[in-house]
């Protein structure tokens, strides 16, 4: 199976690269609705890994930091 990304299907990636996915995915939508109910400035990458069920270090893995992160989120 050869790995594609950007607007391929995800059925067309690679397990690794389908689970880095769901990963960021579900980051993302941490990251939503913490900031749905707190300020940007009281939302901590603790507060986004917990509620996503991730180690602070996969986050690390995925962004440099939070404001990374936020730039990813936002585009």
């Amino acid at each position: 199976m050869v790995e594609t990304h950007g607007d391929e299907p995800a059925r067309q990636l690679g397990r690794r690269a389908r689970k880095a996915l769901a990963t960021r995915q579900a980051m993302f939508e941490a990251g939503l609705d913490a900031f749905e109910n707190r300020p940007l400035g009281m939302v901590s990458v603790l507060d986004i890994t917990e509620a996503s069920d991730v180690a602070k270090g996969v986050f690390y893995l995925h962004f440099r930091g939070k404001d990374e992160y936020l730039i990813c989120l936002w585009e």
